[in-house]
């Protein structure tokens, strides 16, 4: 504890010295209150630091009066440090590895030999070392032990070969046991039982974002679109709330009518809990979406019991895909999802990806639409799959789903159905899969086979049997669909061929989804299209490819085509970046084609960014330029700067200069977006020869606990919770503008569940009156929960305190601790009685121990303030106790 008040301390006052202006307040004692502190913070230094210091296997307690103050050394006890690496006896939060694996994280009782004092074992109990995966059975003396009774002896007398130390500056207690008396565990698992289901808590994540835009030829127009995901936990219980708001308007200029339209749709709402059988899995009650391995995904309203491969130590997080495209103007992108519309945003001429789409497990293709400046659209498809189904051995994925089939899109069969669908490894490398779904109108049967076939990549087979039944005359059609997955990293090329797929269907052949959004004729030509023209084919591939030194190229695209009709659905997209002497560059091609297109629509960009520091101008500024070309159409160029400013680089923004030829002219836009504590906001401007556009949004979070109300930045779906009451506006490392409140909270906006996450508060933003023994805690989440991260912070004034008992300085190595029982101010006195404290009330009372005696302890109160200090402005006040 007391290096790490010292290291805190040594921290602060380099960062003053380097002239940070954040905190204030700076040592304001003369040369000679300098020179007094610097003679017992050596002493304190050298028994901070015993690795160091007492390498020998004794130490001559005379050495004190050579580079002391000649002063009573009389009680001096440094028995304890005498051996390397020794420590006082006491209790110490460690953090606890079993062969060099952490296992837990808390308080342990560590306990001196009385023939070896300094060298330390810990006062563990039998049931505790179980729990940590060491078989009592294979050690007969550990288990004859009570298995609640802290060990009396060293772990070595009951386990042979076993051994223990505690390094007191990683504040890590290492245990080692013969392996063969260990339970094996994968690599960097987590015992279930250290899942923290969290606390309860409200949250709501919000993000709206909107335009204003001014045509010369229609007006004005406005778009508004707000996404909220809502939810609340209570033990190992989450309910979630997935809702969007539209809002489109025209003022009707030019002759027009005033229009408006607005939509507001909960896409779904449902409770889940992790069950830990079977493996584990989540068990969800409510509107969901059933896993898109075996069957295509589908929403439903009613019960699923799923497995969650997040829940074992080597699985993969939810899949989200890349949307890539290119924009020719200021361009609104949107995305819809099985009829809803999940994502809607502004982007700026050239290529553009969104990487943030929210894993909400919903499946389905995703359809995006770019909307241009002058209200042209560009549309096309993303199709998403999963990579070959393989499963380790004796592996069992399972899915059991019960319920109503629902769906965003109008005049829908809403018939109850059940799906299950079971994946199995198995051999090591041989996993079998298969399922079926029944409905009123629809069945349908699948039977599946995976292999490894080592460096030749993975590959997985299955075919589908389906009868489909309609209303009207197609009445009832069977038919079958047969896929094809393969996958593959080249390690000698460096090449990532992330899926290759391949599924050709009968014509007989319908997917669920298909039967209950096209059940009968309607109204809407789109929806009879589709009904009477069933896909074929579907054939996807994405590819990386790395070249070195010489930057990366991508590959992706897929085709597809339809029964009853000419003409394939066809998308392509290809790209080459590359970094040379720090200059970035970027060529981009976007190629698609839908049924029904004379021509199909074919942009080329190239854009560059150059980091200004590298020449001139300050850190963190890029100038950057952008070309964009349709074929057979106009050519866009864009020339600027961008860059981030502020202390934590969270504040971005951008300028950009542009020419169309072909008669649209100038064009511009500029944004900037600030990342704080409390949330994200964006605001743009654009514009062109005929059109004036604002775009401006927010996002951010709003958590609610038993300890108030915390703001956030967009939240994901599990977070920790910093707790440092009184620590306020402390950073939290490797999250940009994420820092606590007035109060000492703040929300780590993602976690990994089931995973160690480490929160980190950074030391160098601390108050002068804050301090705390450990700036980390770590915490491992179940799914969808909000973990605390609970910081003990020390709250108060720093002092150095010359404690006296009948008149003579308290004896070397005494322990020194506030008389209050929430308190954990503690520290150990150097020479001459002196003790440095962190976190003191103005006013309070000490304890100063150095043996069980009466007479080796006493008691005595402080102040602060008044004659009894050196100097009040100091930061650190030098003062005396009287001890009795």
């Amino acid at each position: 504890m007391e290096n790490n008040n010292i290291k805190n301390r040594q921290d602060k006052d380099n960062t003053r010295r380097k002239g940070d202006k954040r905190k204030s307040g700076a040592f304001n004692g003369n040369a000679a209150a300098r020179s007094f502190l610097l003679k017992p913070l050596s002493f304190f230094i050298l028994l901070s630091l015993p690795g160091l210091a007492f390498s020998a296997e004794t130490f001559n307690a005379e050495m004190l009066k050579a580079v002391g103050d000649g002063g009573d050394m009389e009680n001096v006890n440094l028995d304890y440090f005498a051996e390397k690496g020794g420590q006082m006896p006491g209790t110490y939060q460690v953090d606890i590895y079993l062969n060099n694996q952490q296992v837990d994280s808390r308080n342990v009782e560590f306990v001196s030999l009385p023939d070896a004092p300094g060298k330390l074992y810990g006062a563990i109990t039998p049931a505790e070392m179980a729990e940590y995966g060491v078989k009592l059975d294979a050690f007969p003396d550990l288990k004859a032990v009570a298995p609640d009774a802290q060990l009396t002896k060293p772990l070595s007398a009951y386990v042979p070969q076993a051994t223990e130390n505690l390094d007191i500056n990683r504040k890590r207690y290492d245990i080692t046991v013969p392996q063969i008396g260990v339970n094996m565990r994968p690599r960097n698992s987590v015992d279930p039982k250290r899942w923290d289901n969290g606390i309860a808590a409200f949250m709501l994540n919000y993000s709206y974002s909107g335009s204003t835009t001014q045509r010369d030829d229609s007006g004005q127009s406005k778009s508004n679109f707000v996404n909220l995901r809502s939810g609340a936990n209570l033990g190992a219980w989450r309910l979630r709330n997935y809702s969007t708001y539209s809002n489109q308007q025209d003022d009707g200029s030019h002759g027009g009518e005033d229009t408006s339209t607005s939509k507001f749709e909960s896409i779904n709402t449902y409770v889940q809990r992790d069950v830990r059988f079977l493996q584990g899995g989540q068990l969800t009650l409510g509107e969901y979406s059933t896993p898109a391995d075996v069957f295509d995904s589908i929403q439903f309203t009613g019960a699923q019991l799923a497995s969650d491969d997040q829940m074992l130590p080597d699985s993969m997080s939810q899949f989200a895909p890349t949307v890539r495209g290119i924009a020719k103007s200021n361009a609104q992108v949107t995305i819809k999802q099985n009829g809803y519309v999940i994502y809607q945003s502004n982007v700026s001429p050239g290529p553009f990806a969104i990487t943030d789409l929210y894993p909400s497990g919903n499946g389905g293709d995703m359809e995006v639409t770019v909307t241009e400046s002058d209200g042209s659209t560009t549309k096309f498809n993303i199709a998403t799959s999963s990579v070959p189904i393989l499963q380790r051995e004796g592996r069992f994925k399972y899915n059991l789903a019960l319920g109503k089939y629902r769906s965003g899109n109008d005049d829908t069969q809403t018939p109850n159905f059940i799906q299950l669908s079971n994946i199995y490894g198995l051999t090591a490398r041989t996993t079998v899969y298969g399922g079926v779904q029944y409905a009123e109108n629809y069945r349908a049967a699948n039977v599946g086979v995976g292999f490894d076939l080592g460096s030749v990549g993975a590959v997985s087979f299955d075919a589908t049997q389906a009868t489909s039944e309609f209303d009207d005359a197609l009445g009832t059609k069977k038919g079958q669909s047969y896929r094809a997955m393969y996958a593959k990293n080249f390690e000698a090329t460096d090449t990532n061929l992330q899926i290759a797929g391949y599924r050709y269907s009968t014509e007989g052949y319908y997917a669920f989804s298909d039967v209950q959004d096209y059940q009968k004729d309607t109204d809407n030509d789109f929806d009879n299209y589709n009904r009477s023209h069933n896909q074929r084919s579907k054939m996807q591939l994405s590819v990386n490819q790395s070249i070195g030194d010489y930057g990366s190229i991508y590959v992706s695209g897929s085709q597809q085509d339809y029964w009853g009709g000419d003409g394939k659905e066809k998308l392509l997209q290809l790209g080459y970046n590359t970094s040379i002497y720090g200059i970035s560059y970027g060529f981009n091609y976007n190629y698609s084609k839908n049924p029904g297109m004379t021509e199909a629509d074919q942009v080329f960009a190239f854009n560059m960014s150059v980091p200004l520091d590298k020449f001139m101008g300050p850190s963190g500024t890029w100038a950057t330029y952008n070309m964009s070309t349709k074929r057979h159409g106009s050519t866009v160029q864009q020339a600027g700067i961008s860059g981030t400013l502020l202390d934590d680089k969270n504040l971005s923004y951008s300028a950009q200069q542009g020419y169309e030829n072909q008669g649209s002219g100038a064009s511009g836009n500029a944004s900037m977006d600030y990342k704080g504590g409390s949330g994200e906001g964006s605001l743009g401007y654009s514009y062109d020869q005929d059109t004036r556009q604002w775009s401006y949004g927010i996002q951010g979070g709003v958590l609610i606990h038993e300890n108030g109300i915390t703001l956030s930045q967009p939240l994901g779906d599990t977070i920790a919770l910093v707790k440092a009451p009184g620590a306020d506006d402390v950073d939290v490392e490797n999250n940009s503008g994420v820092h606590t409140d007035w109060r000492g909270y703040a929300v780590v906006p993602y976690a990994q569940p089931y995973r160690k996450n480490s929160v980190t508060l950074e030391t160098e933003s601390f108050a002068d009156d804050v301090d705390m023994d450990m700036n980390t805690q770590t915490v491992i989440p179940t799914r969808g929960a909000v973990v605390r991260a609970d910081f003990k912070t020390r709250v108060g004034q720093r002092a150095l305190v010359q404690m006296l008992f009948m008149g003579k300085p308290v004896p070397f190595g005494a322990t020194v601790s506030l008389l209050d029982k929430d308190s954990t101010v503690t520290g150990i006195v150097s020479d001459n009685g002196e003790v440095y404290l962190t976190g003191l009330p103005e006013t309070g009372n000490i304890m100063a121990k150095w043996g069980n005696g009466s007479n080796e302890q006493c008691k005595g109160a402080y102040t602060l303030a008044g004659s009894n200090a050196s100097d009040p402005s100091a930061l650190i006040k030098q003062i005396t106790a009287q001890c009795h």
